[in-house]
């Protein structure tokens, strides 16, 4: 799959024909909402085993805040690392970016942003309710990685597992992201942010209820210090 990306074609020519500017873009976007997918569930896992999450959770602070919080160090530390690969491939390795593209990028980030952390949300309710470690989230990661477009268009992959990547934030995220900074791309970004919305708003309330109810049978267990 990564040949055929990378080989000149209609598919890539789709997005501007620079496989290059195509990766570093796909990385710089990956790395905030990698930690937002995934630093929610560790912080809350960490909680628990040193003996605080119980101690917090009695306090007025919502379980849902309370892990949502937690992030946002992470992941302010993941937007500073997608720019910085941002920074080095336009100055350093001649990757040409649209300037005027930014806002509808920074838009895109905030809205998969929003996304990542519901998913995140999921990945700790099965902390909370299972007493380990969090496999939902390194499995999303993966499936995001792999078939979310981070190194080649998603038109390469198997029209069997196509219709998987349409399910998958990071691939409309990408691919607004894409379209708006990569000069040549002839994709609608606003499309893929359309698409991208409207997966949150079915994430967001889903994963809210999925949590709560996960907390709601640790306290019942009185669970909420132990793992």
């Amino acid at each position: 799959m990564l040949g055929r990306a990378v080989s000149p074609g209609a598919v890539l020519d789709a997005w501007g024909g620079d496989w290059f500017a195509f990766v570093v873009v796909g990385l710089a976007v990956q790395e905030p909402l990698y930690a937002a997918l995934t630093e929610g569930a560790a912080r809350l896992r960490e909680a628990r085993l040193v003996g605080t999450l119980e101690a917090v959770l009695v306090t007025p602070i919502s379980p849902t805040r309370m892990v949502v919080l937690s992030t946002v160090t992470p992941v302010l530390g993941g937007v500073a690392r997608g720019a910085l690969v941002l920074g080095v491939g336009s100055a350093a390795l001649g990757v040409r970016l649209d300037p005027a593209g930014l806002p509808l990028a920074l838009v895109t980030l905030v809205v998969a942003l929003v996304a990542s952390l519901a998913l995140g949300l999921l990945g700790a309710s099965f902390t909370l309710v299972f007493k380990r470690g969090d496999p939902v989230s390194s499995l999303l990661h993966v499936a995001s990685a792999l078939l979310g477009g981070v190194l080649y268009p998603v038109d390469v992959l198997p029209e069997s597992i196509r219709g998987v990547a349409e399910v998958i934030p990071l691939t409309h995220a990408l691919g607004a992201a894409r379209a708006a900074l990569l000069p040549g791309a002839a994709v609608d970004g606003t499309v893929a942010l359309a698409r991208l919305v409207g997966l949150t708003l079915v994430l967001v309330p889903v994963a809210w209820w999925v949590f709560r109810r996960a907390a709601a049978r640790a306290r019942a267990e009185g669970s909420l210090g132990f793992y």
